[in-house]
């Protein structure tokens, strides 16, 4: 599996987690579902390197929401907003 694949997994799983999460204290448990969920529909063409690099882009996207947000913020063109 390409780079460019577990890149897609893993915004797949971040998707998932953003509309389906419940409770901050149940973050966990719908972030590993949700990379399950992924890793069940491509499983025959992952392999250990590739696994790794899409739970620690999950993961690292998670733990850096905050700074992500922000940058974002920073360049929203003229008239939006964040929450739009």
């Amino acid at each position: 599996m390409s780079l460019r694949v577990a890149r897609d997994m893993a915004f797949q799983a971040l998707f998932q987690i953003e509309f389906n999460h419940g409770e901050s204290s149940e973050l966990e448990f719908y972030e590993n579902l949700a990379i399950e969920t992924v890793i069940d529909e491509c499983k025959s063409t992952l392999r250990d390197i590739d696994l790794d690099k899409l739970k620690d882009s999950v993961k690292g996207t998670l733990a850096n929401l905050g700074e992500i947000d922000e940058l974002i913020k920073k360049y929203l063109k003229e008239g939006w907003t964040f929450d739009r």
